[in-house]
């Protein structure tokens, strides 16, 4: 079979794995495959949550193969948000009140606890995205301090100019109410995470 990079496979359990998986295949070797666990990641080691599997039983173990909806990241209208201010939650989202524009601590675990991560604003596809990168990398913002050992919460909040700018290109009113939207999986950038401030929930 063709193995397709991105797709998500459900992987019967066998051998080495005691629970069925969900993976997505993020490199293609000649006899082998890394891929990333998307459910069932306390079972491997890995930061990342990746492994690396034979083809031969990769292919023997997969169950069903389905399609997987990525929001699309755009470097052409996406604008790189310039540093400010981070800054608590125990659901994945992106939260927007008029205390400020905040991603929850599961989020940033979901990041994999990055020191530093890069926001881009789509104002074109009102969307914003997040980028683990390099403290050299421009925008670079400080995300999590490696040397604060077994914090509770890794929440990260910014206001200001960011701020101003998300809630003007959604039409929030966060006067009078907080806004939530969940994270979706970014195609082509695998390491990111994206918002659809159009799915936006309100309370």
């Amino acid at each position: 079979m063709k193995i397709e990079i991105g797709k998500l496979y459900l992987v019967k359990k066998h051998g080495r794995f005691k629970h069925n998986l969900y993976v997505s295949v993020v490199k293609e070797y000649q006899n082998s495959v890394m891929v990333k666990i998307i459910e069932g990641a306390d079972l491997v080691n890995d930061s990342r949550n990746q492994t690396i599997l034979s083809k031969k039983y990769f292919e023997k173990q997969i169950e069903k193969v389905e399609e997987r909806n990525f929001m699309k990241f755009n470097v052409q209208t996406a604008t790189l948000l310039l540093p400010g201010k981070f800054g608590a939650e125990g659901k994945e989202c992106l939260s927007i009140s008029k205390s400020g524009l905040a991603i929850s601590g599961p989020i940033v675990q979901r990041l994999n606890k990055p020191e530093w991560v890069q926001l881009y604003l789509d104002e074109q596809n009102k969307a914003v995205f997040v980028f683990p990168c390099k403290p050299t990398d421009d925008g670079a913002r400080s995300c999590v301090n490696p040397k604060l050992k077994n914090r509770k919460g890794y929440r990260k909040s910014w206001s200001g100019v960011i701020f101003e700018k998300v809630v003007k290109i959604a039409g929030f009113d966060v006067s009078s109410h907080r806004y939530y939207v969940k994270p979706e999986e970014v195609e082509n950038y695998p390491e990111a995470l994206g918002f659809d401030l159009t799915k936006a929930e309100k309370e």
